[in-house]
C-alpha cells in the first residue's frame, strides 16, 4: 500500500491509476525532457516558422516547458497548470463561446460524483467539463480512458499523469472480467477516499450523434459491491451520478467520423488505420468548433430496478437537455427534405454549413448529416411525454 497526497492506494491499481508519488515525479521529468512533446509544442506555436529557427525555438519551448511547470509536484497541481495554460488556450482560439449550466446545484468540494457524460470528443468532452469545474473552483475528477488511445509512451504519460485512469479493453474473457472487476473497484475506491469521476455514457464516440448509454457500463459499476450485498438501488444513490451533456455546434471530426462510418457499412473486415484514435486527438483539440455548451445535471435519485432503469434516466437527461444548435435543425431538414426547422437558421449559415462537406462524396456526406440531425430526433422523443 502506498501513500500518495495525502490518500493511500491499493497496489492492486498500480496497472490502472493514475501517476502518483514517485512515479508522478519521474514522469514529469519525463515530459520536461521528451523532444517528441517539444517537437510537437514547436510545429504548433511556431507553424511557420522557418526551418533555420527549430534549433532555437525547441529551446525556448524547452524552457517555456519548464517554467511552466516548476513549483508543480502533486497530479492536481499538474492538472489545473494544464487546464489553465492548455485547455484555456484551445477553448479561447478554437471555439467561438462556450457556456454551461448546473453548476451552481453542485458541490464538489462536500461529496464526491460520479460524472456520466455523452461521449463526442476523445479529449475535449473531460477537458471542457474540468475546465468549467476549475474556473468556479471546484476540485476537478479523475477520468477514464480505454488503452487504445495509449498509443506511444508520451501519450501514456499526459495521460495518466494527468489524473487520467486506464480502462483496458479487448483481452481474452477471464483476463477481460478480472480487469472489469478492477476497474469497479478502483472507481467505487476513488469516490469514496479521494476525487470524482469522469465517464462516457459508452466505450467509443457518439459517432453517428445518437448519445445512448449502454447498461453493461452501469453493470460494470455495480460488480465491486454486487457480492457485498449491497442492493443495487442503494449502490446507484450512494455513486451520486451527475449526467452531463456537451453540445458542441461544430464536430471537430465530423467528416472524419463520416468516412470511418462508411467504411464500417462498407468493409465487414474493417479495421481502424494506424494513429487513427491519436489522429482524431488532434483534430479534436485544434480544428474549430463553434459554440459550446455544457448542462451538469443534478445527482441521480430514486429507485432503480436494474442497470437499464439508470442508463435511460441518463438518456433522457442527455435527450432534453442537448443544446440543438442552427446545424442539427439543418442538417434535420436537409437529411429528411423538409424545411420543419428553417426559421432556426439562415440562408448564409446554410450556405456556409454545406460548404463545410462540400468535398466528401454524398454516399459519405450522408454519415454527417446523419450524426447532426440525430440530437433533434432524440429530443423529438420526448416532446409528447
Amino acid at each position: 500500500m502506498e501513500k500518495a497526497d495525502n490518500v493511500l492506494f491499493l497496489d492492486e491499481f498500480k496497472e490502472i491509476e493514475p501517476y502518483r508519488g514517485d512515479i508522478f515525479t519521474a514522469a514529469l521529468k519525463r515530459l520536461k525532457n521528451s523532444k517528441i512533446l517539444i517537437k510537437a509544442l514547436r510545429k504548433t506555436v511556431f507553424s511557420k516558422a522557418p526551418f533555420i529557427f527549430n534549433p532555437i525555438l525547441n529551446l525556448l519551448i524547452k524552457i517555456y516547458i519548464r517554467y511552466t511547470l516548476k513549483g508543480v509536484d502533486t497530479p492536481s497541481k499538474f492538472q489545473l497548470t494544464v487546464i489553465k495554460i492548455i485547455v484555456g488556450t484551445v477553448v479561447k482560439k478554437t471555439i467561438s463561446e462556450m457556456t454551461y449550466s448546473g453548476l451552481e446545484k453542485l458541490d464538489f468540494h462536500k461529496h464526491h460524483s460520479l460524472l456520466i457524460s455523452n461521449h463526442r470528443d476523445i479529449t475535449l468532452d473531460p477537458a471542457l467539463a474540468s475546465h468549467a469545474i476549475a474556473t468556479n473552483n471546484m476540485p476537478v475528477f479523475e477520468v477514464a480512458f480505454g488503452d487504445n488511445l495509449l498509443v506511444n509512451d508520451l501519450v501514456a504519460d499526459l495521460i495518466r499523469i494527468n489524473k487520467g485512469f486506464i480502462v483496458k479493453r479487448n483481452q481474452p474473457p477471464r483476463e477481460q472480467l478480472k480487469s472489469t472487476v478492477t476497474l469497479s473497484k478502483y472507481i467505487w475506491y476513488a469516490l469514496n477516499t479521494h476525487d470524482s469521476v469522469w465517464l462516457a455514457q459508452r466505450e467509443g464516440r457518439a459517432k453517428n450523434g445518437d448519445d445512448i448509454t449502454n447498461p453493461a457500463l452501469i453493470k460494470m459499476l455495480y460488480l465491486s459491491q454486487r457480492k457485498d450485498g449491497l442492493e443495487f438501488s442503494d449502490f446507484i444513490n450512494k455513486l451520486k451520478i451527475v449526467p452531463l451533456v456537451l453540445s458542441y455546434e461544430f464536430d471537430p471530426c465530423d467528416k472524419l467520423k463520416a468516412r470511418e462510418l462508411y467504411r464500417r457499412d462498407t468493409n465487414n473486415n474493417y479495421k481502424k488505420r494506424k494513429n487513427e484514435d491519436f489522429l482524431s486527438m488532434v483534430h479534436g483539440i485544434t480544428s474549430f468548433k463553434g459554440r459550446v455548451h455544457l448542462v451538469f445535471g443534478e445527482v441521480l435519485r430514486g429507485t432503480w430496478n436494474d442497470p437499464k432503469d439508470v442508463a435511460d434516466a441518463i438518456d433522457a437527461f442527455v435527450h432534453t437537455n442537448y443544446r440543438l444548435w442552427p446545424s442539427n435543425y439543418l442538417a434535420y431538414d436537409i437529411l429528411h427534405s423538409t424545411d420543419k426547422y428553417a426559421s432556426k437558421y439562415d440562408a448564409k449559415y446554410k450556405e456556409s454549413f454545406i460548404k463545410r462537406f462540400c468535398k466528401l462524396p454524398d454516399k459519405i456526406k450522408i454519415y454527417a448529416y446523419q450524426a447532426y440531425s440525430k440530437p433533434v430526433e432524440n429530443a423529438e422523443k420526448y416532446q409528447d411525454q
